[in-house]
């Protein structure tokens, strides 16, 4: 199996069709994609319904993004990884928040990097760990910016997602975040449609169309899926240099099932442009607090703009003979990066290649999961004069894990293998749940980006050699429900080895790669507190504080800066009335919702590339600042209607605003307004 797919590959670099100028077969393959997608929900694929075909086909498994999970450290995706998930919760778009960075950043021990623009590289630290270096993935999928590696949370398919899930040990990263898209599992066609606006210049409309037909093939029944879906946006934003200029998105899934065999593939095509200025500017004469006047307010670059276009694609097969199943996958990413200015001109193209193999089976009691993966990332093209002297990088892994009971508890073990652009690391975990919560234990090694070792462009002074990071991560946690309290604490420490951080450069805007000496070490905790937060009637309460200090045993401006990036203490809490009117037609939750962080230095933004770097020869404090939001969420019939009155306490040109990155001040008083429709025809 393996012998064929390398044939495959190498017969596929060498025909004309690969060949073939990329921007000609990426069009190519989106029209032939969204061609299908309209001709599927025309229904004029020969697929017409019959009364049969209507049925609950209760002779096929679930399909395999719905298939019932034993154990929840298995997430679905042909890349699983081993580890408890800290918390999960259900589709991203039944919720009021703008994107998935906000809806996580209200989570206790998660800070987030906001700038309240759609398309902007909004982020989030789980426990104070580098916001760039978060793995996520969508489906198994790899979703990080082929040249930054910061986690690409603006590109993937929003209304497609039907939960999230994060594991704060995890291989290879500081954190990992699965995005896992709906099942779509009904017999009838189904679309969803969703709008957002707001008074600062949104517009927002997803829609996704969705098919399931049985159909005879070779005298056999088979059950087909077939998905399109269609994003665009536009978001205007409050200063020159803001707007998101062009967002467009298309999607599609073709699924073909048997009793004993799946095959799935899956495509995402994005292509975005966005304003990507320098930070807003004081009011001349005036003290830096004047960046918080909207009106004639002035930025730095306001002519920038970042564009990216990127395509991912897998086919995957997977076998149901045993009882759990066989995976195999095979995947396609291509990312052209892109940053113009007046001063300024980088592009990037980057391809990546991949295949993954993972089976799991039963023995005495024990379940284990053996799996297996490798991917290539090698450069396409770039600025004259830009081009690295390696321009492939490569990363691999073996990995088992084993789920077991000893003593009557619950014990995960997992450890695996790995090599990342020539250098090598272990990894290993240990989960150990006793009664009211559990014992977290985890190895790994940190994985390097593109831009770590070749760069972006001139301005970019990236390492000689990948960093060998390590990191090392204990935590426990406990919890108590009373009632209608539930209590639940995490106390965590971390080590990390060899960190390697950016650091941006106030005057100049240059970018340079660093290695922290010694050991850099991070304890802290994070409480959730809930009084009646599942009740489906009256009055409810959330309280989330975190906790987190961090040492060095390196004293040099990175690491004093690393250590103040963001603040020692933060705390999000909410109150809120729910209730079922009108004969339970009318689901409403109305929410005060508010946060409160300490000071910080903060991180800075690399317009350029999108990362959130750390600010060198920069000593303004980010003050102290709090914001209250007002939420409305109302279920009518199948319909969810959303309304938002955002930072209620700073008006457009009074108070000092708030910042949470230097020089971006937040959104002031903003409405929103979106609306989420599942419609079954």
């Amino acid at each position: 199996m393996v012998e064929s797919r390398a044939a495959f590959l190498v017969c596929f670099l060498n025909s004309p069709f690969y060949k073939l100028p990329r921007e000609r077969l990426l069009s190519l393959l989106t029209g032939i994609l969204a061609l299908a997608g309209i001709l599927a929900s025309a229904g004029i694929l020969g697929l017409a319904p019959s009364a049969r075909a209507q049925q609950p086909d209760s002779s096929f498994r679930a399909s395999d993004s719905a298939r019932t999970i034993a154990r929840p450290d298995k997430v679905p995706g042909f890349w699983r990884r081993a580890g408890i998930s800290d918390f999960s919760f259900g589709r991203p778009t039944l919720r009021a928040e703008l994107h998935l960075p906000a809806l996580l950043g209200s989570e206790a021990g998660i800070f987030q990097y906001y700038f309240g623009v759609q398309g902007w590289p909004d982020n989030i630290s789980p426990e104070g760990n580098d916001p760039n270096r978060v793995a996520l993935s969508l489906d198994g999928l790899p979703f990080d910016d082929l040249v930054s590696g910061r986690p690409r949370y603006d590109l993937l398919p929003y209304t497609l997602i039907s939960s999230i899930q994060l594991s704060h040990s995890a291989a290879g990263a500081p954190g990992r975040i699965h995005a896992i898209t709906e099942s779509y599992a009904l017999p009838q066609p189904l679309t969803d449609f969703r709008y957002r606006s707001s008074n600062d210049g949104l517009s927002s409309i997803d829609a996704v169309h969705v098919q399931n037909r049985r159909v005879r093939f070779g005298g056999k029944d088979h059950r087909i899926q077939l998905l399109a879906g269609y994003s665009g946006a536009t978001h205007t934003g409050e200063y020159p240099g803001s707007r998101l200029r062009s967002m467009r998105q298309l999607s599609a899934r073709v699924r073909v099932q048997r009793p004993t065999w799946s095959l799935e593939f899956f495509e995402l095509y994005n292509r975005r442009t966005i304003g990507a200025h320098a930070g807003v500017l004081p009011v001349p004469g005036e003290p830096y607090e004047s960046i918080y006047l909207r009106l004639g307010a002035a930025v730095k670059d306001p002519d920038a703009e970042r564009r990216t276009i990127r395509n991912d694609m897998f086919l995957r097969y997977r076998s149901y003979l045993l009882e759990e199943p066989l995976t195999i996958t095979g995947f396609w990413s291509v990312q052209t990066q892109r940053f113009e200015s007046p001063d300024d001109s980088i592009k990037v193209r980057i391809n990546r290649f991949g295949s993954s193999l993972e089976q799991g089976w039963a023995f005495r009691g024990q379940s284990f999961t053996f799996s297996v993966s490798a991917s290539m990332d090698r450069l396409a093209s770039a600025n004259p004069g830009t081009r690295p002297d390696d321009d492939t990088r490569i990363y691999s892994e073996v990995r088992v894990s084993d789920s077991t009971v000893v003593f009557g508890r619950d014990l995960i073990l997992n450890a695996g293998f790995h090599y990342d652009d020539e250098t090598s690391f272990p990894s290993a975990g240990v989960h150990f749940y006793y009664g009211p919560g559990k014992i977290v234990l985890s190895y790994s090694g940190i994985r390097s980006s593109w831009m770590d070792t070749r760069g972006f462009g001139s301005y970019t002074t990236p390492l000689a050699d990948a960093p060998e990071m390590r990191r090392a991560r204990a935590s426990m946690d406990a919890g108590k429900t009373a009632g209608a309290f539930r209590f639940r604490a995490t106390a965590f420490a971390s080590s990390e080895k060899n960190k390697t951080v950016w650091l941006l450069a106030e005057e100049s805007r240059s970018a340079t790669a660093v290695i922290l000496a010694g050991n850099f070490v991070r304890l802290g905790g994070y409480l959730d507190l809930a009084f009646r937060s599942y009740s489906e009637q009256g009055f409810y309460a959330l309280l989330r504080p975190t906790y987190v200090r961090s040492y060095s045993d390196d004293e040099s401006v990175a690491a004093v800066s690393e250590e103040d990036a963001l603040p020692e203490f933060w705390i999000h809490g909410r109150v809120g009335i729910h209730r079922r009117l009108f004969e339970d037609d009318l689901d409403l939750n109305f929410s005060i919702r508010g946060t409160w962080s300490a000071s910080m230095k903060g991180r800075r933004l690399d317009t350029r590339s999108g990362l959130l770097m750390l600010p060198e020869g920069f000593e303004r404090t980010v003050p102290e600042s709090g914001r209250i939001d007002l939420i409305v969420e109302a279920g009518v019939k199948t319909a969810t209607i959303f309304l938002s009155f955002e930072n209620i306490l700073q008006g457009k040109n009074t108070g000092n605003g708030i910042l949470i990155s230097p020089d971006y001040p937040v959104p002031a008083q903003r409405f929103r307004f979106g609306i989420f429709w599942p419609i079954v025809n």
